[in-house]
């Protein structure tokens, strides 16, 4: 058995996949018998022994293969066994794929006789309105159309950013209608969370510039810096987590950081932290400092310890 989970909305294909995921799992399968792998990290060799190996348990293998089609050599072995693999009654391959794919392309065109495909197109303004309302329905809670217009304008069309804000508005909520004012309630962290985000993506990128100046645009609002550095510290530990599991809304940007860097950051944030709280670094300043000990560890290659090892006693 084959799936194909492609399009636009990644969010969408994700959940399919949790979905199938979970299926596997309440089968009576053990977890042994599945399987999450990137096609870039593999070699020829390793995906054929993937894909005709036994399961250790002798049961119905669970395997997920991530961004394939990008990968020419392997593509095309799954392209020559792709007519086998969609009969086969000891695997099921979920191909999960970022982004369009070509009509024409060649393993496209084969699986759209063979595989179960689902391509997940952008959502329009109607159907995101009917998603945002279903969404709230399956968390027990109804939501008032004027606050689903403000969530969009205030909270953009990202399905991964909408599905959390919901969670949130149902679970303040408890059964009661959402409404604009509970929508505007939450949107000011939502958005510093979201900057946070990009501003660890800004450091994966190590664009200084935009990392910078991202963090002085909530101080000059007049934002507390330690609450700043706290969502540093929340977001950095889901990234730890992300970057664990290997999927997830913030995958991609856990993997653009080695486990490493993560956890230099982490460490930074403790020092960083201490050294606001004892006096020794002025709060404003403090960012900086982190930022730049940060930037000091990427470019070394290693942990940022000796800006501060240089500068504070701890």
């Amino acid at each position: 058995m084959i799936f194909l989970l492609y399009g636009k909305e990644e969010y969408l294909a994700h959940r399919k996949l949790q979905e199938i995921w979970e299926a596997y799992r309440a089968s009576g399968k053990t977890r042994f018998g599945a399987k999450r792998m990137q096609a870039s990290e593999l070699s020829l060799e390793e995906l054929k022994n993937e894909l005709e190996s036994q399961s250790l348990f002798h049961e119905k293998k669970l395997l997920v293969l991530e961004d394939l089609f990008g990968q020419k050599q392997l593509k095309e072995h799954v392209l020559k066994l792709a007519e086998p693999l969609a009969k086969a009654p000891s695997v099921i391959l979920v191909l999960l794929e970022r982004g369009e794919i070509s009509a024409s392309d060649s393993l496209l065109k084969a699986l759209q006789g063979l595989a179960t495909v689902h391509e997940y197109k952008e959502l329009d303004a109607v159907k995101l309105d009917q998603w945002i309302a279903k969404e709230t329905k399956e968390l027990g809670v109804d939501i008032a159309k004027e606050a689903r217009l403000f969530l969009v304008q205030e909270a953009g069309h990202d399905l991964w950013r909408l599905s959390q804000e919901l969670a949130k508005l149902a679970a303040f909520k408890r059964g009661e209608t959402i409404e604009k004012k509970d929508v505007a309630a939450i949107i000011p962290e939502a958005a510093l969370a979201g900057d946070i985000f990009v501003t660890l993506d800004a450091i994966a990128a190590k664009n200084k510039t935009k990392a910078f100046n991202l963090i002085h645009r909530h101080i000059e609002k007049g934002e507390s810096p330690i609450y700043l550095l706290s969502m540093f510290h929340f977001q950095i530990r889901s990234l730890l987590e992300a970057k664990e599991q290997g999927f997830g809304r913030h995958a991609k940007l856990a993997a653009a950081l080695s486990a490493e860097e993560l956890k230099n950051m982490h460490w930074l944030l403790l020092q960083t932290d201490c050294a606001m709280k004892t006096g020794q670094l002025d709060p404003e300043a403090g960012l900086d400092v982190f930022l730049m000990s940060v930037f000091s560890g990427l470019s070394e290659g290693g942990p940022g310890e000796t800006f501060f090892s240089q500068r504070y006693s701890f």
